[in-house]
C-alpha cells in the first residue's frame, strides 16, 4: 500500500511539473562519506536552468518522522519554486537531529556533490521544518568547524528549539541548548527567519509542550547576542498549528526570504582553468580570467595568491568579465578570487595552480654492492602516456658506467600509475611511477640476480662528484650529473617542487 501510495504520488506530481515551469528530479543519490552510506534527495531546478549559468542552492531539511519524498504529498513546492531563480534540495534524514555525522553529510557531502553534479553556485541558505529547522539552525551554526560550507541565509518553519531532555526522551539524540545555538550563529553574517505558528503545542506523555513559546525563547537568544529584529533577524508568530496547513502558508515567504538574500551576494566563477589541484600551469606568467555577477552591481573583483609561504594580492582587470596577470610560482599557488557588490557583500571562488619545476631532479641514489636505487621527481608533467609510451614503454637507465636496459613490462593502473617489473635469471627490477601533478615521482630498483657476473655495482659506478646519469624512457630523456658521497648515497633534501 505505501509503494503504491508513493507511487500515486509521484505521478501526480510529474503531471503538475509538465504544467509548471521548475522541473523536479526524484529520488537522486549519491555517497555519503559521513554516513558511509548511499542517500537521496530531490532537486528541484528552476525554469531558466537551460542556460548556462550557475545558480544559487537552498537546502530543505524536513522534520522528524519525515523523508526526504514527504513532501510530495503534502507541499506545494512545485507550485512555490514557480519563478524562482535558484535551486532547490530535498535532503534525506532519519530521526538524528542532524547530530554528529548527520551535520557533516548536510553540510560537507550533499554539497561537494550537489555542486558537482548540477550548476550550482557556492551561495547557499538552509531551512528545515520542525526538527529539521533546528537542523538548519545547528548546521548553519557549527558547520564550518565540521569542515563544511558557509551559508548565506538561514530560516526555520516551527523548528523544534527543545530543551535537550525532549531530543533525548524521544529518539535518544543529543542536541545543544538554544543558548549554544545561539552563540554558534552570534557571529555569522547571514540574516535569519524563523517563525512558529501561535497554536503550535504537543502533548506528551509527560507535558503539555508549548513549542511556540520555545520559538519565542530562540528569538529572545539570539536577541540578547546582538541580533537585531527586522534587521538581521525575521520573527513571527502568526496562527496556525504543528502540521502541513500552516507549512504551505508560510513556505512561499521563507522561499522569497531566500531570494532577496541570494541577490545580495554577488556570484563569481572562474572560466580559464578547470578548478582542479591537478591543473598544471608551466609558466611563469599566467592569465586567469573569469565571470561574476551581482544583482546589486559590482565594485571589484580582488585576488589573493599563496605560494612557498608567500602572499601576493591585487585587483583583477573589467568586473562582469575579468582577469588577472598572476606570477605562477614553482609549486602549489592557491588562488582566492573575491568580487564585492556595491553593497559590500562578497563571495568568492578558489583555484589550485600547480606550476612544475621545468627541470628533472634527482632525489635520491644509493648504491650498495647488489643493489641500486634511484629516486627522481618533475619527470611526467602528468603525461604518463608520453614516458612509458602506453604500455609497452621501452627505454634504458643508466648510471656512470652501468647500463640496463628496459625491455616493454609496463602496466598500467589509472591514468597516473604505471608500473614495470623484470625477473630474469640475471636481474630483478622494478619501477613505479606517479606521474600525478602533485608529486611527480620515479623509484626504479635494479639488483642482480643468480649467474649474474656483476657482482658489484663499484666496479661499475665510481664514488665521485661526477657521475653522469640518464634516463632514457619512451619519449621522455633526462641527463644530469650527480655526486656520490663515500657510501655511495647522493640525497636531495630541498623542496619537492
Amino acid at each position: 500500500m505505501l509503494n503504491r501510495t508513493h507511487l500515486w504520488v509521484s505521478v501526480l506530481w510529474t503531471t503538475a511539473q509538465m504544467a509548471l515551469a521548475v522541473s523536479v528530479h526524484y529520488d537522486q543519490s549519491f555517497y555519503s562519506a559521513a554516513l558511509k552510506e548511499t542517500m537521496y534527495y530531490d532537486i528541484i531546478l528552476p525554469d531558466t536552468y537551460t542556460n548556462d549559468q550557475y545558480f544559487p542552492v537552498l537546502y530543505l531539511l524536513p522534520g522528524r518522522n519525515a523523508r526526504y519524498y514527504t513532501w510530495r504529498g503534502n507541499l506545494d513546492l512545485l507550485t512555490f519554486m514557480q519563478g524562482k531563480t535558484f535551486i532547490a534540495v530535498v535532503a534525506d534524514t532519519r530521526n538524528t537531529w542532524y547530530m554528529g555525522a548527520w551535520a557533516q553529510y548536510i553540510c560537507r557531502d550533499l554539497p561537494a556533490h550537489i555542486e558537482k553534479k548540477w550548476r550550482a553556485s557556492n551561495i547557499r541558505g538552509i531551512a528545515g521544518i520542525s526538527m529539521g529547522g533546528y537542523g538548519a539552525f545547528y548546521v548553519a551554526g557549527y558547520g564550518r568547524g565540521l569542515g563544511g560550507v558557509r551559508y548565506h541565509s538561514l530560516s526555520a518553519l516551527s523548528g523544534a528549539f527543545v530543551e535537550p531532555w525532549v531530543a533525548a526522551f524521544l529518539d535518544g539524540a543529543s542536541i545543544v541548548t538554544r543558548a549554544q545555538l545561539a552563540d554558534a550563529l552570534a557571529s555569522k553574517p547571514f540574516r535569519i527567519l524563523f517563525d512558529c505558528g501561535n497554536e503550535d503545542r504537543f502533548n506528551y506523555w509527560v507535558a503539555d509542550y508549548d513549542l511556540a513559546y520555545r520559538n519565542d525563547l530562540m528569538r529572545d537568544e539570539l536577541l540578547v547576542r546582538g541580533r537585531v529584529l527586522w534587521t538581521n533577524l525575521f520573527y513571527y508568530r502568526p496562527p496556525g498549528a504543528h502540521d502541513y496547513s500552516y507549512w504551505n502558508s508560510r513556505a512561499p515567504i521563507h522561499l522569497a526570504f531566500h531570494q532577496q538574500q541570494f541577490s545580495l551576494y554577488p556570484f563569481v566563477m572562474v572560466t580559464s582553468h578547470a578548478e582542479f589541484v591537478t591543473t598544471v600551469v608551466t609558466s611563469e606568467l599566467v592569465r586567469v580570467a573569469g565571470v561574476a555577477y551581482a544583482g546589486i552591481g559590482l565594485s571589484n573583483v580582488t585576488w589573493e595568491s599563496r605560494a612557498d609561504g608567500m602572499i601576493r594580492r591585487g585587483v583583477a582587470t573589467g568586473t562582469n568579465a575579468w582577469y588577472a596577470d598572476l606570477t605562477n610560482q614553482i609549486g602549489r599557488n592557491t588562488i582566492v578570487f573575491t568580487a564585492r557588490a556595491v553593497n559590500n557583500f562578497t563571495n568568492w571562488t578558489a583555484l589550485t595552480l600547480f606550476r612544475r619545476n621545468p627541470h628533472f631532479r634527482v632525489r635520491r641514489i644509493k648504491v650498495t654492492p647488489r643493489a641500486l636505487l634511484i629516486r627522481t621527481s618533475d619527470v611526467t608533467f602528468g603525461n604518463v602516456d608520453a614516458l612509458t609510451n602506453g604500455t609497452g614503454g621501452i627505454g634504458t637507465v643508466t648510471l656512470d658506467q652501468f647500463s640496463k636496459a628496459l625491455s616493454n613490462g609496463w602496466t598500467r593502473s589509472g591514468p597516473f600509475m604505471a608500473r614495470y617489473s623484470e625477473r630474469t635469471p640475471d636481474w630483478a627490477v622494478t619501477m613505479t611511477i606517479n606521474g600525478d601533478a602533485r608529486k611527480d615521482v620515479l623509484t626504479m630498483t635494479c639488483k642482480p640476480r643468480g649467474s649474474n657476473p656483476l657482482t658489484n655495482f663499484f666496479d661499475r659506478i665510481r664514488i665521485t662528484n661526477n657521475v653522469p646519469l640518464t634516463i632514457q624512457l619512451g619519449a621522455f630523456h633526462a641527463q644530469t650529473n650527480v655526486t656520490l658521497n663515500v657510501k655511495g648515497v647522493y640525497s636531495d633534501h630541498g623542496p619537492w617542487f
